[in-house]
């Protein structure tokens, strides 16, 4: 039972699901080679940084931190799983 006090609740419950989910990590999976062009477009061996460089910059700037002290989630996954190691 929803309260009458939590419209929010009331309509995340009972609303139809969506037709295409976007907050799930439950994407299958696809081979490189399925999709016509992406090993030649794709670089793979780059640098696996902890985000966007110029991403982190504004974000830093904007709160006036270190950008050594900017972390951002790569997806709700990774969100998630700083919220809780924080």
């Amino acid at each position: 039972m929803v309260r009458a006090g939590a419209p929010y609740m009331a309509w995340a419950k009972l609303r139809p699901p969506a037709a295409i989910d976007l907050a799930g990590s439950n994407l299958l999976a696809c081979p490189i080679e399925e999709i016509e062009g992406a090993r030649e477009a794709l670089d793979l061996a780059g640098e696996n940084s902890d985000g966007y460089p110029p991403l982190l910059d504004a974000i830093a700037r904007t709160q006036g931190v270190p950008e050594e002290c900017v972390a951002t989630g790569p997806g709700c996954a990774g969100a998630n799983f700083l919220v809780l190691a924080a």
